[in-house]
């Protein structure tokens, strides 16, 4: 596909951009566009952003609470305080750990501190369609450009 060149003035080698991006820039638009929708249905991207601002949401949620929990608390000054008090002197007439039970969930969360440390998070590259949309692109016209050579 041998394309003439972009002029402004009429002539037979002449063609409009609308012409140039017709032949040569929207088909293989089409093309990496439709790819990009097939890699995100594929690999579930979309249901991973989606995750994403789930836990994000849920984490200003949580946030706003903990900024109205402490409204409450400058608000009713010592009535909150005492508040608090009695739910727990309630809560240790109802539960009281034994010393076995005790160790063992200091156990429990020593373990898991140790098993955090030991862990090593790799963070993952965040999917960026632009990126894989530009690299199809690249690559359509790189072969492209490898079949009109081989034609000549």
């Amino acid at each position: 596909m041998e394309l003439p060149k972009i002029g402004i003035g009429i002539g037979k080698d002449s063609i409009t951009a609308r012409e140039y991006l017709n032949t040569a820039v929207y088909p293989d638009l089409r093309l990496a566009l439709d790819d990009l929708l097939a890699h995100i249905q594929k690999t579930g991207e979309l249901t991973k952003y989606w995750k994403q601002i789930e836990e994000r949401n849920e984490e200003a949620r949580k946030e706003a609470r903990k900024i109205e929990k402490e409204k409450r608390k400058l608000e009713m000054g010592s009535d909150y305080e005492s508040e608090d008090e009695s739910l727990s002197d309630e809560y240790s007439e109802i539960y009281e750990p034994s010393d076995e039970e005790d160790d063992e969930n200091e156990d429990k969360i020593k373990e898991a501190q140790k098993e955090e440390e030991d862990t090593v998070i790799i963070p993952a590259d965040p999917f960026c369609p632009l990126k894989y949309l530009s690299e199809t692109l690249k690559a359509i016209h790189e072969k492209n450009m490898a079949n009109m050579q081989k034609k000549n």
